[in-house]
C-alpha cells in the first residue's frame, strides 16, 4: 500500500474483483443446491493475500506458501452463515489465474 494509505487503482481492482468473485460463487453454490437439497451449503473464498487471511493467525499448515489463516473472513463468514467454508486464496493471485487455465493451476499446486 502506498504512503499515502491510498491503495493503487489496480490493487482497488484486484480486491473488487475478488470480492465479485467470491459473491457470485457463494450465490451460485447457495442457488444450484435449492430449497429441496438438504446438507450444509458450502461458502468457497477465493481471492489474494486479502482472502488468505495472511497475518491472522493460526495459519493452515497445509496451504503451503499460500499462508491461508484458518481464521480469513471467508471461513468465519461461513461460520456465522452456519455454512461449509473452504477458501482457495493464494497471495500474489491476480486476474489471469482466473481467467487462465494454465496460470490458476500453478497456484494450486
Amino acid at each position: 500500500m502506498p504512503i499515502s494509505g491510498r491503495t493503487s487503482p489496480q490493487h482497488h481492482r484486484t480486491l473488487v474483483l475478488s470480492a465479485a468473485v467470491a459473491a457470485l460463487v457463494f450465490v451460485s453454490v447457495t442457488a444450484s443446491a435449492g430449497p429441496a437439497q438438504a446438507g450444509p451449503q458450502l461458502l468457497i473464498g477465493i481471492g489474494d493475500s486479502y482472502t488468505t487471511g495472511v497475518g491472522i493467525p493460526p495459519v493452515d499448515e497445509s496451504s503451503g506458501e499460500c499462508q491461508r489463516s484458518t481464521r480469513a473472513y471467508p471461513l468465519v463468514a461461513a461460520e456465522q452463515l452456519g455454512y461449509a467454508g473452504q477458501n482457495v486464496a493464494c497471495g500474489g493471485t491476480v486476474l489471469d489465474d482466473f481467467t487462465s487455465p494454465a496460470a490458476a493451476e500453478r497456484r494450486l499446486r
